[in-house]
């Protein structure tokens, strides 16, 4: 398994773009810039694109990536789905740059597995930024879109925002994982599970 890393937009939101030995590729969170994250394909087949949720800085470009591409699947988690196609409720229509996307072709709750090629993904339901976020953990790897940061959590104040739900999420199944396990955020540096289990000021309760 390759992971390739893009920060894209005005807000540097990661995109990760995975592929397997058999150059099937999975795009995870394409916020924007859609031709970099196309020459980030390599000429491969891109198989699906996953969102971990739906605000505007993690969906603008998927309409151009599901359009280049229209054999490929768009998962999301069923609460955030329609804010994928509605600019308002994906929060970009307030920052004067409105996005839409086309409507997912599967709606995910947590608990499933995807199998894409040769990777696997267990959908974690991770709510708490979102009504609807999602994590995607493929092998030692969690895609934790805007749950976890390194040393930092995702905000809970905007629309569908929980922050009681989000620290559960964290620490009722993130933690649950294996100190061992890299953590890949919506922004930012990676970190693990082990090192946020015991450094980071939120999940130890030491800030509200």
């Amino acid at each position: 398994m390759k992971i390739r890393r893009l920060v894209v937009g005005p807000i540097e939101t990661n995109c990760y773009v995975i592929s397997d030995e058999h150059g099937v590729v999975v795009a995870i969170d394409p916020g924007a810039e859609p031709q970099r994250i196309e020459a980030a394909l390599s000429g491969d087949a891109l198989a699906a694109v996953l969102l971990t949720h739906a605000h505007g800085d993690h969906v603008g470009a998927v309409g151009p990536l599901m359009r280049a591409h229209p054999e490929a699947k768009l998962y999301c988690g069923a609460a955030d789905a329609p804010a994928v196609c509605d600019p308002e409720l994906n929060l970009s229509a307030a920052l004067l740059m409105p996005v839409s996307g086309p409507k997912p072709d599967v709606l995910l709750k947590g608990g499933e597995r995807l199998q894409i090629g040769k990777l696997t993904f267990q959908v974690i339901a991770t709510p708490g930024h979102t009504a609807g976020g999602v994590s995607y953990l493929v092998g030692d790897h969690l895609f934790s879109g805007d749950l976890l940061f390194a040393g930092d959590v995702g905000r809970c104040d905007l629309p569908g925002g929980d922050c009681e739900a989000l620290l559960e999420s964290i620490r009722g199944r993130v933690l649950a994982l294996s100190d061992g396990v890299v953590v890949h955020p919506g922004h930012g540096p990676e970190t693990t599970v082990g090192r946020e289990r015991t450094t980071n000021p939120y999940v130890l309760g030491e800030l509200a």
